[in-house]
This record gives structure tokens, C-alpha cells and sequence, in this order.
């Protein structure tokens, strides 16, 4: 410390910078940027004395910023130089001269500041022209705030004008210096004052709390980052009337009416019913606050919550009276915020709010530059951001000029600008008379173009009458290759079903009317099944091997006609077809899924939802393929294996009937050019034997989440075509497929686009679209839409549900939330009721398993939410590529670098494998609970840097008995007691940067951390 300085403390504003400038890299996140346009003469002389004059004035100005034993300082001067850079740039050649000023503009924006070095405050003069100059002022957000600009501005041009005139600037004597305002605060707000203020925001603030996070295009990193871009519009001239209009209407500003109208888009965007906004207010609540440069502002969490059934006006008027609630209660410093209502800390967001917005004035408004006519200057768009979303307006009277600084690592810049124009659209909703937040669309709300509806069509060909056609064409062409069997030719199979369906006939079997099928893989499945349609009725296909009280519960509930446990004789029936015509909204097939209560449900299939599935889709094989069948024959997989090989003219190659040992899959793999497996059975096959799959041409994957590492992994052969499947049995198989080596930036293999004839709508809770790339749950259409469950009508109106936007349209609910990519593809996220919250933030479990799955010790991943309420908490499971010493714990060690605390599980469990369903699904039910944790006994002795670390936070935090699992910012810790926690280890030769304390929190995990560490010099 020099002779002519001074060490002060930080007020708490300051104090939560000077932490995130040491806990993150914030690059220039933090300077403060504004410009003048000058035209006409500038006397670079008399600015710099204008420049010193008000250095002197402020006290901010001439502040660096230091650590003494681990406190923060303030260190003010009685001068500092201020920097001045004065570029000519006039012999530039025209054409370039004002992309070169621009580019000096965003490099001065865009360097850091050293905060040991006073001033933090620097000026650039660009001379383009004898009368064209720029004036750029650049400081960091530790000395002034967007007030202050205002005030600095204003003083500047006060002493500009002096200078010119040779004499001291007309300055009205300060009342308060800012060191005077830090006293002031800090001795004010303690006592039943503090209390007050802490009471309030408890109340505002009370659990559970919205994150309102916009959903990101790209995964969070497990450290906050600070590279950002700024998107800027303009509202039209009928919006900005239309804001002031709702304005005067309600008595209130145009922040209130822009403030309802960002959280009805924010909550449409994040899905939660309540959103929190962060607002920066001035504090300066006293007189002599309003002429300082300094930074007083403190950005405190508007919580709003837009009601469906709200008007507009009620929701603007909402927003006006929380401003003035946090208007009143502004004294209390963020930092004391969270602490008192979120102590948790996680590196990777910013606590409590992710987005700022603001209504401003522009700084450099009504600055007096004596002789010379001055204009606000457009600065180049900044290169960092300090949140995940800012939003800020000018109100320039004449009009309204927005601005979105946003994260480059999370967000496209398409994603931004779909954002800034759906504010508008709300916006010019808001404006209509009587308006309502339910009411209010967005651009994804125009409705989509209708999908076929063929049960009306009676140009529908039915998939008998497709395989009727093979059978006329290629009479010769195997159809049937059964593994324990003989092959049967298309025509043969024709004839053999044509006499079972005379049979079947004469039983009575006909539209509408059910046949159980209880027969094994292999041609009389086949044969049957064919019959049943020929005769014109549906089937119920039912697997032998599956638990007899299962079965009986199916018959029971579907009531077939009649069960076919083996092929009736039929030899002595004619070979010709039955003439029994079929409509396309027949019913073909009913098959049984497990219920969400533990009752099997039958969907029932119809002809020209089957129909659709199997005509000229992606998944679809060719005539000339051999098509591997080994599914259950009640699995609706089983029915594309059927149908789509028969209706191509390709041949059916099934498995042995039964439970399939490995050999059999080997076998079925070796002969096959087309196959359909669940992502589980794909994984053990391609692991043990990749030769198996060498032969195959078409690879479609389906009925579970898919792992893309094995898909990456298979050795292919040449023209081999991967797909990713997707499709609820309600919607006849598959919905949409997508190719299985995609993967977007969270790792995921995409469901892909919808087949032809389906639709798919990504909706809210309200059954309104979702903008692309925000999460919501999938809802199909279209031709494939299955008709209902049989005999459960209120579950049928339960799951299939009136289109909002087509009338007399139908969609499903699938319950999978998914979202949808730049291009149209869908991304799956999970199931809607496998959400999960993890201390309040919306967690997807397979964002988790990508995470995973990415260690090199990882071969395959699962993650599942365990426990209920605020207890919840992530349970990882995984099968290590090979066996090593724990690798859950090294696993985790890395998972902790690379996520956000609330997705890293609590616990990783190593299995040999999964545990599959019959239908080779992983069976999540069936993970085993992880161990108990082994808890030290609370007299189990520390090792030794366990216990120099807990005496070290039991003196910052003066709290006796710190445990080794306590965590430091629960315990009492903030951001002034880790930088002294920091320091008092390094005296004890200890290196544990702040950011690790943030991260680990806990003595133990510290001290975890430490001990790694190789001896300093090894």
C-alpha cells in the first residue's frame, strides 16, 4: 500500500463480484462499456483534464482491489491517472475506417482489467473526421453501474465544458463520499431491520423454488463460463403503442407491462407455473446515493407466477406490485439473500435467478459536450455475459430497443432470435382487449398441416390383401422360413390360410369379432393370423410361454370369440379366398401391454392404422431380405416382424418358439439381412459376438432408450442401415425413426422424424405447442393412431385426447417428454414421470447417462431416480469396460469435473450387467439399491488434513465440532468466509483454490482432494 492510499472494506455489492472474479474466469464479464458520437471538434487536451477532474471527485474511480489474509479490500488513492488512448484514424481509407474504429470499440470492451491497478476506468478517443469522433468509456462493474454511467457522463461533460474555459468544473459538492454509503449500509442493516428484510424475502422466496431456466441447446458445464453474444430487435411502432397503451391502462410503466410479458414466455419456456426473474435495482434509496459513481445496484428474484386464467391486465398488475414490494425490501444484499434462502451453492449456475431483466434509459442520454452535438454510439456486441439469459430494453421514447445477451456455450443464436420474436408475438397478443396469459401464442402455436386419415379412405389396401398380391405375383418366393419347421412359399401360405379362414368363417369369427392366438413363433402363428383377417375379424395374439394367470386375465378381459391353441383341420376346405370385404376402420388386432395400475390394457389396431405402418416406411424391408423374427408374438414388435416382411414380399426367417438362448440369437443373426432388437439385446450381441451382425442391411433399434456407444462401436458391413425407432404400441408399432449414428450435443441418439401418415406435436400441460428445443411431452396422430383400449373407455379418453388445434382430430399421449431439434427431428428426454427434481433444478437421467458413458472405464450406463420429495436423489449404474479398483469412486471423481452438482448421482453401483425384461428392455425395477454408505462413527479419528481443515472452519466460521461431512455453506459459509478459508490454508502450505471449496464443500471431500495431489516438486 502506497503513502497516498487508504484500505477500506467492500460493501456487500462489491464483495459478490470481487468472489466470482476469483471463483470463475470471467474474462471482461464484468466491464462496463458506453459511447459518445461526437460531431464536431474535440479537444483531446481539455478531455483528459476532464477526465482527471472526475476522477478525483469519485472515490470508486481511483479504487483497486486486494486480498489481505484472505479479506477483501478496497485500496483508494488520493489520484490515479486515468487512461486515455487517442487513436486518429482518419487517414484510413473511408471505405474501412469505420470497421477498423469498431473493431478498436470491441477490443476495448472486450480486456480485462487488473483489479490491483487503479483506475479501473479507461477512455478511447477515435478521430474518424475533423468532425467525427467516438468516445468510448469502459470501467469495471466494482466501480459503477448503469446509474453511474449516467452520473459519470454527466460530470464529464460538466468538466469537459470547464476545461475548455480554463477553469475548475461547477461541481456541486458531494454529501457523501462512497466509503461514507458502505459505513452507513453495514451499520443500518442489523436488528429488526435486518430481520424485516430477511422475513420478507423468506416469505417470497419459500420452497420449493422455480429455476425458470431457459432449456439449453447444449449440455450445462460444471462451471459457470462467461462467453456470451447479444441478439438486438426493435419492437415495431404498433408494439411499442400497444405497451404503452397496456401501461396507462393500468396505471403502471412499460417495465411492468415487458416484465409480464418476458414471464408468461419464460414460464412457456421452462414449464413451471412460477417464474423467477432476477431485476437489478439501483439501491440508492438515499438522496446522497444519487450523485455517486459507485456500484450500488443489487439485483434481487421477482417471483411471478402468470395463472392461466389471468388477464393480462391482472398479471401487469401483479408484476407492478412485486417491483414495488423489492423496490421496498431492496436493502438486503443478494449475498444475504442466498444465504438465508438458498445455502446450497453449485458452480454451475448463478444462485437463485439464471435470467436478468431490465428496463433502462440509455447512460449517455442528455450528455452536454459544449459546441458539440453528441448521440448515444452503438457499441459491437459483447463477447461475454454474466447469466445464462439478460434481457434488457431502452425506452427511448421515440421507441424500444431490446436486447438479449445470452451464453454462447448453452444457446444457438437461432434459439435467441425464435425467443426475441415470440416475445413479440406475445406481446401483440397482450394488446388485444381483455386478453388472457391462457390465451397469448407464440410462433410454434400455428397449427401444423394435417396428416392423412385413412380410416375414411376406402382406397386403403388392407395387409392381407398386400400379401394376397405377393402370393399372385411371386408364388414361388419363400415367404416362411421357420427355424424348427418347414418353408412354406407365398402361395402355399396363401392356400393354407384361405382354408383356415373358411373355417374360422364358419365359427363365426368376422368384423369385430377377436381370435386368440396362443401358439409359438413359426408358420402356424403366421398362417393364423393371416386366416383371422381373411375371415375378416382380428386377432389377439397371445404368447404360450407367458404365466397362465396372465393369460387367463387377457381372455377374460378381451372375451375372443374363440382361442386357437393349434391350427384347426382344414384340408378339405376350397384353396380359394373368402370375398369378404374389409373397411379400413375395422379392427385388426388387439395387443396387450402392461398398465400403469398392473392391469394389462389391450390397443386396439386397427386395418388402416396397420396398413399405414407397413406401406413404404423407413423401416420397411425389401423383397429381396431375409427378415429375422424372434420377438414374443404378444410383443407388438412381433407384428412389424409379421406384417412388414409379408407385405414386402420379403422372407420371414423366426426363431425356435419359446425362451431364446444366445445360440438361437447367433443363428437368427448369422442368416439375416434385416432385423429389429431392442437396444439391451443389441448391446450383449454386438459386445459378444460383432461377427453376428457382419451380414445384416437393415438394423432397426426399438422399445427402449438407445445407447450410442454400441451402435458406434458395430463393426459394419457395407449399405448398412442403422435406425433409431420409436413408437408406443397406441400408435401401431413405430412413430418415427431416425439414423442410430446421430447423436446431438447431449449425447442422445434422436427418435428421428415422423413416418409418413403420422403426426407429432410437442405440447405443455395445456396442450399448446413448445417453441423447437424446449422440452414437452410427445403427442402423436395421424393414420397409425391406434382406436382405443378394449373395454376401457375412460382410460381411452384418459390417453387419447381431442387435437386443441384440429377438430375433430385425435391425438396420444405418450407421457415421453421429448424436444424438438433445429430440424425437425425429435430428441427423447424420458418419461414425463420419470422427471425428477434434484434441489429444485429439473434433472433428466439421461443427460446423466451420456455423462457416464463417456468415461473410458464406462461401457454401458443407467441412472435412475430414487427416494421421494427433498430426499431425492440419483442413483447411477454401470458396467465398467474392464474391472479395476473402484471404479465407481473414480468414475464420480471425474463426473464432479465435468457436471453440475444436481447431476451427479449419489451413488454409482458397477454390475457384470443389466437385468432385461422378456422383451429385452432394461429392467429398471430390478437394479439392485446401492450399498449402505460407510459412515465413519463420529469418534472414527480424522486423518490429518481432515482435522486442520475442520479446525480451520471452526475458526472462520466460529463454529465448534465441524464434521467431516458438513457442508461449508450450510454450516454458516459464504463467499467472505471462503476467501478467508482459502488464505488460511495457503498459510499452512495448503492449495485449495475457491472454486474447489465450492465444488466439494465437505471437510472430507476437501481434504479428498488434497491428499491426491502429488508433493509440490515431484
Amino acid at each position: 500500500m502506497t503513502e497516498d492510499a487508504r484500505r477500506a472494506r467492500l460493501s456487500a455489492a462489491q464483495l459478490r463480484l470481487f468472489t466470482e472474479e476469483h471463483l470463475y474466469r470471467t474474462e471482461a464479464a464484468y466491464a462496463v462499456a458506453s459511447g459518445l458520437r461526437l460531431a464536431g471538434p474535440v479537444d483531446a487536451t481539455a478531455l483528459r483534464t476532464a477526465l482527471t477532474a472526475v476522477t478525483d471527485r469519485h472515490e470508486p474511480l481511483r479504487t483497486s482491489f486486494e486480498l489481505v489474509r484472505g479479506t477483501p479490500c478496497r485500496l483508494i488513492r488520493e489520484q490515479a491517472e486515468p487512461e486515455l488512448v487517442h487513436l486518429d484514424l482518419s487517414g484510413h481509407p473511408a471505405a474501412k475506417r469505420t470497421r477498423i474504429a469498431r473493431d478498436h470499440l470491441a477490443q476495448a470492451q472486450a480486456t480485462p482489467f487488473d483489479l490491483t491497478q487503479a483506475p479501473l476506468f479507461r477512455a478511447l478517443l477515435l478521430t474518424l473526421g475533423p468532425d467525427e469522433h467516438w468516445l468510448l468509456l469502459t470501467l469495471h462493474h466494482l466501480v459503477t453501474d448503469g446509474w453511474g454511467m449516467s452520473v459519470l457522463w454527466r460530470d464529464l461533460g460538466l468538466a469537459y465544458a470547464a476545461a475548455l474555459a480554463g477553469q475548475a468544473p461547477p461541481f456541486t459538492p458531494l454529501e457523501h463520499s462512497y466509503s461514507d454509503h458502505v459505513h452507513r449500509h453495514g451499520e443500518e442493516l442489523t436488528g429488526a431491520r435486518l430481520e424485516r428484510l430477511l422475513t420478507h424475502w423468506r416469505h417470497r422466496l419459500a420452497p420449493p423454488l422455480p429455476r425458470s431456466a431457459l432449456p439449453p441447446d447444449r449440455p450445462r458445464p460444471a462451471e459457470r463460463t462467461f462467453a456470451g453474444a447479444c441478439h438486438s430487435f426493435t419492437l415495431p411502432p404498433h408494439l411499442v403503442h400497444a405497451v404503452r397503451e397496456l401501461s396507462a391502462r393500468n396505471r403502471t410503466t412499460p417495465f411492468a407491462v415487458l416484465l409480464a410479458a418476458f414471464a408468461c414466455l419464460l414460464q412457456r419456456y421452462s414449464g413451471e407455473d412460477e417464474v423467477i426473474v432476477g431485476v437489478p435495482l439501483a439501491g440508492r434509496t438515499r438522496p446522497e446515493t444519487l450523485d455517486l459513481v459507485g456500484h450500488l445496484v443489487n439485483p434481487l428474484p421477482l417471483r411471478l407466477r402468470p395463472d392461466p386464467g389471468m388477464t393480462v391486465d391482472q398479471l401487469t398488475t401483479q408484476a407492478h406490485h412485486r417491483t414495488l414490494e423489492a423496490v421496498d425490501h431492496q436493502d438486503l444484499p443478494f449475498d444475504r439473500l442466498v444465504h438465508a434462502v438458498e445455502p446450497h451453492r453449485d458452480r454451475s449456475v448463478h444462485p437463485l435467478f439464471q435470467t436478468l431483466f431490465s428496463v433502462q434509459d440509455i447512460p449517455e442520454a442528455g450528455v452536454d459536450f459544449p459546441g458539440v452535438p453528441s448521440s448515444a454510439l452503438p457499441l459491437p456486441p459483447g463477447r461475454t455475459t454474466v447469466l445464462d439469459l439478460s434481457v434488457l430494453f431502452h425506452d427511448l421514447g421515440t421507441g424500444i430497443e431490446g436486447f438479449i445477451e445470452y451464453r454462447r456455450d448453452l444457446f444457438e443464436a437461432a434459439t435467441i432470435e425464435r425467443l426475441a420474436g415470440n416475445l413479440c408475438t406475445l406481446l401483440a397478443g397482450a394488446a388485444r382487449p381483455a386478453a388472457t396469459v391462457d390465451g397469448l401464442t407464440i410462433e410454434s402455436d400455428q397449427p401444423p398441416p394435417p396428416a392423412a386419415q385413412l380410416d375414411g379412405n376406402p382406397a386403403v389396401v388392407p395387409v392381407h390383401t398386400l400379401v394376397e398380391r405377393h402370393a399372385d405375383r411371386t408364388p414361388e418366393a419363400i415367404a416362411l422360413c421357420p427355424a424348427d419347421g418347414e418353408r412354406l412359399t407365398y402361395a402355399e401360405l396363401d392356400r393354407r390360410a384361405n382354408r383356415l379362414a373358411r373355417v374360422l368363417a364358419a365359427s363365426g369369427v368376422g368384423p369385430e369379432r377377436l381370435v386368440g392366438i396362443r401358439l409359438p413363433r413359426g408358420t402356424d402363428l403366421a398362417v393364423a393370423a393371416l386366416a383371422v383377417l381373411k375371415a375378416g375379424g382380428a386377432y389377439l395374439p397371445l404368447d404360450p410361454d407367458h404365466p397362465p394367470h396372465r393369460l387367463r386375465r387377457i381372455v377374460a378381459d378381451a372375451r375372443p370369440c374363440l382361442v386357437l391353441d393349434s391350427l384347426p383341420p382344414s384340408q378339405d376346405q376350397p384353396d380359394e379366398r373368402l370375398a369378404r370385404p374389409v373397411h379400413p376402420a375395422q379392427l385388426a388386432y388387439v395387443c396387450y401391454t402392461s398398465g400403469s395400475t398392473g392391469r394389462p390394457k389391450g390397443v386396439m389396431v386397427t386395418h388402416a392404422a396397420l396398413a399405414n405402418f407397413v406401406t413404404g416406411q423407413p423401416m420397411s424391408p425389401r423383397p429381396d431380405d431375409v427378415v429375422g423374427a424372434h420377438f414374443s408374438p404378444a410383443f407388438d414388435a412381433s407384428a412389424h416382424e409379421l406384417w412388414s416382411t409379408l407385405c414386402a414380399g420379403a422372407q420371414l426367417l423366426t426363431a425356435p418358439g419359446g425362451r431364446l438362448e444366445p445360440q438361437d440369437y447367433r443363428e437368427l443373426t448369422r442368416q439375416a439381412t434385416a432385423l429389429l432388437l431392442t437396444p439391451g439385446l443389441f448391446a450383449v450381441l454386438a459386445e459378444h459376438d460383432q461377427q453376428a451382425l457382419a451380414r445384416l442391411r437393415h438394423l432397426n433399434l426399438g422399445a427402449d432408450q438407445l445407447d450410442p456407444d454400441p451402435v458406434a462401436r458395430l463393426r459394419r458391413g457395407p449399405g448398412l442401415t442403422t435406425l433409431n425407432c420409436y413408437g408406443p404400441t397406441e400408435c401401431t408399432v413405430a412413430a418415427t425413426t431416425g439414423d442410430a449414428l446421430r447423436r446431438t450435443p447431449f449425447g442422445r441418439v434422436p427418435i428421428g422424424h415422423p413416418l409418413a401418415g403420422v403426426t407429432v406435436h410437442v405440447l405443455d400441460r395445456r396442450l399448446r405447442p413448445v417453441p423447437p428445443g424446449v422440452p414437452g411431452e410427445l403427442y402423436l396422430g395421424g393414420a397409425g393412431l391406434a382406436r382405443g383400449y378394449a373395454g376401457a373407455p375412460a382410460l381411452t379418453a384418459e390417453r387419447f385426447v381431442a387435437s386443441p388445434r384440429e377438430p375433430g382430430a385425435r391425438l396420444y399421449r405418450t407421457g415421453d417428454m421429448v424436444r424438438q431439434l433445429p430440424d425437425g427431428a425429435l430428441e427423447m428426454l424420458g418419461r414425463d414421470d420419470d422427471q425428477v427434481k434434484i434441489r429444485g433444478f429439473r434433472v433428466e437421467p439421461a443427460e446423466v447417462e451420456e455423462a457416464l458413458r463417456a468415461h473410458p472405464l464406462v461401457r454401458s450406463a443407467v441412472v435412475v431416480a430414487r427416494g421421494e420429495a427433498d430426499r431425492r436423489e440419483l442413483i447411477g449404474y454401470l458396467i465398467p469396460v474392464r474391472r479395476t479398483p473402484d471404479p465407481a469412486a473414480t468414475v464420480l471423481d471425474e463426473l464432479r469435473k465435468r457436471l453440475p452438482g444436481y447431476l451427479v448421482p449419489s451413488a454409482l453401483v458397477v454390475l457384470d450387467a443389466f437385468p432385461l425384461t422378456a422383451n429385452g428392455k432394461t429392467d429398471r425395477a430390478r437394479l439392485p439399491d446401492p450399498p449402505a454408505a460407510a459412515r465413519p462413527a463420529p469418534e472414527q479419528a480424522l486423518t490429518p488434513t481432515e482435522r486442520l481443515l475442520a479446525e480451520v472452519w471452526a475458526e472462520v466460521l466460529e463454529t465448534p465440532d465441524i464434521g467431516p461431512e458438513d457442508d461449508f455453506f450450510e454450516i454458516g459459509g459464504d463467499s467472505l468466509s471462503a476467501l478467508r478459508v482459502v488464505a488460511e490454508l495457503a498459510e499452512h502450505g495448503l492449495s485449495l483454490a475457491l472454486g474447489d471449496l465450492y465444488r466439494l464443500a465437505t471437510v472430507r471431500e476437501c481434504a479428498r482432494e488434497l491428499d491426491a495431489r502429488p508433493p509440490e516438486g515431484a
